[in-house]
This record gives C-alpha cells, structure tokens and sequence, in this order.
C-alpha cells in the first residue's frame, strides 16, 4: 500500500515540475522559431564586461536589501534575526525560485526561519506575505504611471489586447484564488487553531504601530530602484539606449508577470512580456531577448556571492 502511495506521489510531483517547466520551454522554442534567438546570442557576444559586472554588484545589493528589509519586518512581529542569516535565507530562497514558482520562495523562508532561527512560521508568514504584496504593490504603481506616461504609444495597443474571453478569464482567475484562499483559511483554523491564533496575532503585530516603518519603506523603495537599475544597466551593455519610460515599462510590466506567474522564476513568461513591449515600442527584439538573459545572469550571480558572504559572516559570529 505504502509502495503505491509513493509511486502516486512521484507521479504528481512529476507531473507538476513538468506543467511548471512547460510554458517556458514553449516560449523558448517559439523565440527560436521566430528568428530572433540568432540575433540574441549575437549581441550577447558583444556585451560590454564592465556593465556586466556593474550588473552583478546590483544582483548584490537587491538581496541584501531584501534581507535587510526582513529584519525590521521580523522585528514588528516581535522576532530578531540577523542580517548575516536573514541574507543567507533570501539568497537561498530566492536560488530556490529557479526550481519551483516564485511564490514558493516564501514558504521555504519561512520554514529555514523556524528550523535555523527558531521562529515559528505563524510569524514569520505574514511578514513574508507583506514582502510580496509591497513589492507587487510598487511594480503596479509604477508601471500604472508609466503606461500613462507612454500613453500614445501604448494604449491602443493594451486595449487590442483586452478581449471579452481575456477579462472574463482574468476575473474568473482572482475569483478562484479568493475563494481557494478563504476555503485554505477555513481549514487551517479547522485543524490547526494554535496555529490560526498566532497567525493572527502575528498579523494585528504587524500591521499596527509605526515602529520601524520608516526603514522598511526605505528598503522596499531602494529595492524598486535597484531593480530598475539593473534593467537600465543591462540594456545599456547590450546597445539599447532606452529613455526611462521605457526602462519603467519594460523592468516593472515584466517583474510583475514573473512574480504572478506560476512558472520557475517567471522564466519565459517575462521574456515574452519584454518582447512583446518592444514590439510595440519599436524596440529590437533581439536586444530585448539578450537583455533578459544578461539580466537573469547577472542577478544570479548575485545570489551565490551572497549567500557565501553570509555563511562566512554566521561562521565568524557576525
């Protein structure tokens, strides 16, 4: 009985890392079909090393921002961390998005919070979920003033796109996350009430007081620049030279697609926003394509440097 339970679960696990793995890999083998992959690959040849390693000294500094930002979340909710762990958990979650849906870097956060630091997942979790939400919250506002700065341009284009099936679908897609997250609630409090109470304790910590919101405001806004400044920096090494209404529109419509999506990293799904901006900007696709894979590079990098600093650092006792 036990041998067929595994077997099951092999099977599901299989199946969800390939439905996870599927849409990337099919928009990869559309670019190659397109004929713009060869012109890609050819402007990556030309790449400029000193922005490219100007490129990894940010995809440094947004995961200690990150980390940093952390700490004061924590703190609200009456935990400490330091920021030596705190980095180590966010450069290695953050490599975990690369395997799994980005909203699963979360999880993994909190579960190396309580098994490391000791602090329970009732209050790690809503500090983590107040992470996302501030940084999809900054992604939609600042890509919201930018499609109306490109207005003109951009407009008529979004409006082609929003279809009668297209709307229907978006709505019928949050109606369901709505009710599968009250139907989670109603069982979490079912089965596990401990838990549920210090949830929400946790939550009435969190969202009350004024104590260490300065810094976190600070630190989710220096978090947004850094992450258009990687895409500033990335497109310059590859020869585009973008005006900052493009740079705003091309970084937060993409990163918002890759937070949302349900795919490794948004691997694919923010390729194919950035080409399709480009498209109706006027921008090569091409350079756009060498762009993102020059991005992803260059803050991938990042993520192991950090997390070998923050080792050595919880070594020393630092």
């Amino acid at each position: 009985m036990s041998e067929i339970s595994s077997d099951g679960h092999r099977s599901r696990s299989l199946l969800r890392v390939t439905i996870q793995w599927l849409i990337p890999v099919a928009i990869l083998i559309a670019f190659v079909l397109s004929g713009h992959f060869g012109g890609a690959v050819s402007t990556l040849g030309d790449v400029h090393a000193g922005w490219a390693v100007a490129l990894v000294v940010v995809g440094i500094a947004l995961p200690l921002s990150h980390a940093w930002r952390w700490c004061f979340l924590l703190r609200r909710v009456g935990e400490r961390m330091r920021l030596a762990t705190s980095a180590r958990m966010t450069a290695l979650a953050s490599l975990l998005n690369y395997a799994a849906p980005g909203f699963l870097g979360a999880p993994a956060k909190a579960i190396f919070a309580r098994n490391d630091a000791g602090i329970p997942v009732s209050r790690s979790l809503p500090t983590l979920v107040a992470e996302q939400t501030l940084d999809a919250l900054l992604l939609l506002v600042a890509a919201t003033v930018a499609i109306l700065f490109a207005g003109p341009v951009l407009i008529p284009a979004l409006l082609d796109l929003i279809t009668f099936e297209r709307s229907l679908y978006t709505v019928l897609i949050v109606v369901a996350g709505a009710f599968a997250v009250a139907i989670g609630w109603v069982v979490v409090r079912r089965l596990l009430p401990a838990f549920s109470e210090s949830l929400v304790a946790s939550l009435r910590l969190l969202v009350q007081g004024r104590d260490d919101l300065l810094p976190i405001s600070v630190l989710t806004l220096s978090r947004w620049l850094l992450d258009m400044l990687a895409v500033g920096i990335a497109s310059i090494a590859v020869g585009l030279r973008l005006n900052i209404v493009e740079v705003l529109l091309i970084a937060n419509l993409s990163l918002l697609a890759g937070l949302i999506a349900p795919v490794p990293g948004g691997l694919g799904v923010r390729e194919a926003v950035m080409a399709a901006l480009a498209g109706v900007l006027g921008i090569s696709v091409p350079a756009i394509l060498a762009l993102s894979v020059l991005h992803r590079a260059g803050l991938g990098i990042g993520l192991p440097i950090v997390f070998g600093w923050a080792r050595v650092r919880e070594w020393r006792g630092g």
